[in-house]
């Protein structure tokens, strides 16, 4: 066994990561994966690789497309109708709903890899309060920098947060049936906490359907709110420009007949835009 490899595993095996430095390597290999890396799990990444294609009208060949590129798309979802889910104003469900489903796929890929890849494993043993301070020490660089202004700065800082109070209080919810504190928590946490709970199955005798369909809705809500407020917001340089660089290269006939979206509903205002 090579040294490198060795320090990984001694690293992945760590109960938790709060290094900012060690973070943000971290995060760059994830974002910088190809998205075809995922495809050893055949039935999930088919799925989400044939809705980003179908709802965006791009070509099903997406070999070339990054994790950072996928999650750039998964930010404009909510301005595409092809992505809206069945009942949502009945549920009173708002546009940004619409990113959820596809974020709960990318959970599911990360809580699978994380036990075949020890850099995504390494991603699921970040502490959460280290990566919140993580994710406010960047955002405060960028504004520092004047890379962003002051309001898209205070808008991602407030998304953050609100993140970090609503992922609380469901652990603490989580924590009587023996889960782990927000204290302790790890990403990975915060992931498989949210995904057993979309796991959950419903019988008549256990509760009432209201009730278990909230608890459902909440934890996909839980995910979108953590792949898009507290991953791809505030890390990911996305603009309208960069969409469409992304789309128009995998398209025979760029914007020919471009698909709709309403893009004032998307993951576009408040990401940190390069002016």
């Amino acid at each position: 066994m090579s040294k490198e490899l060795e320090k990984l595993e001694n690293m992945a095996a760590a109960t938790c990561i709060t290094d900012h430095d060690h973070i943000e390597r971290i995060i760059n290999y994830l974002f910088s994966l190809p998205f075809s890396y995922f495809e050893k799990d055949e039935v999930r990444y088919r799925f989400l690789r044939d809705n980003l294609c179908y709802g965006f009208k791009i070509d099903p060949d997406m070999r070339k497309l990054s994790v950072e590129d996928v999650l750039i798309l998964i930010g404009y979802e909510p301005g595409n109708h092809f992505f809206d889910p069945p009942d949502a104003d009945r549920k009173g469900l708002n546009r940004k709903f619409n990113s959820a489903g596809h974020s709960y796929v990318m959970a599911l890929l990360i809580s699978i890899f994380s036990k075949k890849d020890i850099r995504i494993k390494e991603f699921t043993r970040i502490r959460l309060s280290a990566y919140v301070e993580y994710l406010k020490k960047k955002v405060e660089e960028e504004y520092r920098n004047e890379l962003v202004p002051f309001s898209i700065c205070r808008n991602i800082l407030h998304k953050v947060d609100e993140f970090k109070h609503k992922t609380g209080r469901y652990l603490s919810d989580l924590s009587q049936t023996g889960a782990v504190s927000e204290n302790e928590a790890t990403l990975g946490d915060v992931i498989s906490g949210a995904l057993a709970v979309c796991g959950r199955g419903w019988g008549c005798p256990t509760k009432p359907l209201e009730i278990y369909a909230s608890e459902i809705i909440e934890s996909y809500d839980l995910l979108n709110r953590f792949f898009m407020d507290a991953v791809r917001t505030p890390l990911i340089c996305s603009d309208r420009e960069r969409f469409q660089e992304i789309v128009t290269r995998y398209i025979d006939k760029p914007f020919n007949n471009p698909v709709k979206i309403d893009f004032e509903t998307c993951y576009e205002h408040g990401g940190i835009i390069r002016q």
